[in-house]
Parts: structure tokens; C-alpha cells; sequence
């Protein structure tokens, strides 16, 4: 076990930092894949504490209590990410784990990047390379300081290898595919094997393809958060299907003077719902309208169309065909877009997909890569 790009080789303890709900999901899949040849140890950095933002997608995902949930008091973003840094140092500090792996890009993938580096632990970048070019994104700059950090970098794209090939970091980069195809695949076999997909449109009295499913989170969304906000739903209220709207809850403070200011009969509000029942509702959406990273590539894997309420993304594979749309605020050719897709001119159906997430068994491909550059 001789990979040690500073010195310490990444030998079977290895500390997995999850905070965010999309964390939560991936490192079921990879919790389970790591399990035989090495010692997890899953630290909960508290990033989403709400308990069905957390604690229910535990249960859910079969995943286990974590064996640190770390407090984080409700402060300005970054007090919050001085907090998780304090916290997760002190964690590693205690453990010792042989490596770190951090997953996807939020501010808990940025405080396990900064703690495993001056701790002088190996750490690994599952979801690496992803690029947006928008560096005022929090998102894309946690991206970038975690690559650069890290000593192996889990790529799911060819675009995300090349990206990293870009700035010098093609030694360090492997292509292994996304988490997502393993967790959206085994998801969806058990949804409707059970008929719980079913289940979940006759809860909330939809119909396939007679409903939108809408989200908007992301914390530039927040910078005209109540404009924004209130301008989709003001759209969205004027289609002809009705609107489900799991609120997540960074946005539930703006929400009551929105509803005070307009009609919102079309938009049914829901809390945050269980991985599975986004799952179900999404596979049978006309269409989803979000701002969401993951939900693009969810929508396109289970080919539903998308519009994707942002200037850019970092998932440009999922544009071709018409899969994917951009639309940022203020949202003006959000309409058409919408018309276009009940119509069925969106997307091309005909065009062939390619799969450029990867094939099943991600999970088990990034358990071999790590082990095989451990060994190396």
C-alpha cells in the first residue's frame, strides 16, 4: 500500500464527510461497495440537520447513524463553514483514518478537503472535475479547491477528466462514472416492483405526465430570492397542470409574503420528501423546473424533460436533444419552453442517448479504483 501522494498511505480506515442530502444518497452506494476491503467511518458534518432533510434519508437508504453527527449552529455561511472545519479537524484528529473521501460540492466537501490536506491524509474526490465556469457559485468554487487538494479524483464524465486535464491535474484523475446511475437504477427496480411509484401520484391526486415537479434552492437563487422565486411561480401558476413543489428549507422564510401577493391555487407546497417519493414523482413528471445539479441528471436518467432555472450547468451532457433546457431569472422563455415540451417538440426522442454518466456498478468501480491506488 504505497500510494502516498504526501507521505501516508491510505491503508483501511477511511472517514466518508456527508452533510448534504445528495451525500447522503451517494454514500449508501458507496458505504456498501467500501464495506468489504475497508473500515468506513461516516461523519455527518450537521450541514442538513433537519430531519427530513437528514435523519429519514438514513433509514431510507439503509445507511448507517453516522458515527459523528456534528453539531453546526445556525450562523452566516461562513461562520457555519468555520464551524464544520473546527469540527471535522477535531474528528479526523481523534479517528486518525487513514484517507478522506468527500462527495460532490458542497461546503462539508470543502471543510473535509481542508481538513484531510493539513491533517496529511489522502483524500479522495468522489464526483471531481465538474465545472460550470460560473466562479461566483459557491458550489464551483468548492469544486475547484477540493481537486486541487486531492490525491485521487473520482471522475463521473469524460468532460470532467478533460476538465481536470485543463488545469493540470490529468495524473490524479480517473473516469469512473456517477454515483447517481447506481442509486437512481436500484431505486426505481424497488419502487416499482412495489408499486410504491403509483402509490406516491394517487397521495398526491396526480396523474403520469399531468404534472410539473418544481424546486429552487441553490444559495445564488437566494441573492433576489423572493423576486426569482415569486417570478417562477408566477409563470408557473398560468399552465394548465399542477405544479409540486417540495419546499426545501433554506427557501420556507420568503415563501408567506409570496403567498400573500399572488394566486398560488396551481402550486400544491410540500415539505421535503423522501428520496424514494422524488424519485417517483419525477419519473412520471411532464416536466421538472429546478435549480438543482442533481435533479438534472436524475431528470435525465430517468428521461424526464428538464429546465434548468440557471445561466449555465455543470451537466452540459444533458442539453443535447433538448433533454435539458437553461433558463435563467427572469425566466422569460420559460413559457415556450414549457409549451414546447407538452407539445412533445421537447426533447427529440428519436435522437439517440448516450450514457455519459457510465454504466451500473459505479459504486463498485470506485471502490476498485481507491483500493487499486492504495496498492499501486
Amino acid at each position: 500500500m504505497i500510494l502516498k501522494q504526501r507521505g501516508v498511505p491510505f491503508v483501511k480506515k477511511a472517514a466518508i464527510l456527508v452533510g448534504a442530502r445528495p451525500q447522503f444518497i451517494k454514500a449508501a452506494a458507496l458505504y456498501a461497495a467500501l464495506k468489504p476491503a475497508f473500515s468506513p467511518i461516516l461523519i455527518h458534518t450537521g450541514q442538513h440537520t433537519d430531519r427530513q432533510m437528514s435523519g429519514d434519508f438514513f433509514r431510507e437508504l439503509d445507511l448507517p447513524c453516522p458515527e459523528y453527527q456534528l453539531p453546526l449552529p445556525e450562523k452566516t455561511a461562513d461562520a457555519r463553514l468555520g464551524t464544520m472545519i473546527s469540527s471535522v479537524s477535531a474528528v479526523l484528529h481523534r479517528e486518525k483514518p487513514d484517507g478522506v473521501i468527500v462527495i460532490g460540492d458542497t461546503d462539508s466537501t470543502l471543510a473535509g478537503a481542508l481538513c484531510a490536506a493539513r491533517s496529511g491524509l489522502f483524500l479522495v474526490h468522489v464526483e471531481a472535475g465538474m465545472r460550470s465556469q460560473n466562479r461566483r457559485m459557491h458550489e464551483e468554487q468548492n469544486r475547484i479547491v477540493t481537486d486541487h487538494l486531492s490525491d485521487l479524483l473520482c471522475c463521473p464524465t469524460e468532460a470532467a477528466v478533460q476538465a481536470l486535464q485543463r488545469e493540470g491535474l490529468e495524473a490524479r484523475a480517473v473516469f469512473t462514472g456517477d454515483l447517481s446511475v447506481d442509486c437512481v437504477a436500484r431505486a426505481v427496480q424497488t419502487l416499482k416492483k412495489q408499486g410504491k411509484d403509483r402509490e406516491t401520484l394517487a397521495r398526491y391526486g396526480v396523474f403520469p405526465g399531468e404534472y410539473a415537479l418544481f424546486t429552487m434552492h441553490r444559495a445564488e437563487s437566494e441573492e433576489n430570492h423572493a423576486q426569482n422565486l415569486q417570478t417562477a411561480l408566477e409563470i408557473l401558476c398560468r399552465q394548465e397542470i399542477p405544479v409540486l413543489y417540495p419546499v426545501h428549507p433554506r427557501m420556507r422564510p420568503y415563501l408567506e409574503e409570496i403567498k400573500e401577493k399572488m394566486d398560488c391555487r396551481a402550486i400544491r407546497f410540500l415539505p421535503p420528501v423522501p428520496y424514494g417519493v422524488l424519485l417517483s414523482l419525477l419519473l412520471h413528471a411532464r416536466v421538472c423546473l429546478t435549480d438543482s445539479g442533481t435533479l438534472q441528471k436524475e431528470s435525465w436518467l430517468l428521461e424526464t424533460p428538464c429546465i434548468t432555472l440557471r445561466p449555465e450547468t455543470e451537466w452540459p451532457e444533458t442539453l443535447l436533444h433538448g433533454w435539458n433546457t437553461l433558463c435563467p431569472a427572469p425566466f422569460d422563455t420559460l413559457p415556450a419552453l414549457f409549451a414546447g415540451i407538452s407539445r412533445g417538440e421537447i426533447p427529440d426522442r428519436r435522437a439517440q442517448r448516450q450514457p455519459f454518466l457510465g454504466e451500473e456498478a459505479v459504486a463498485a468501480r470506485i471502490a476498485r479504483v481507491i483500493q487499486k491506488a492504495v496498492t499501486a
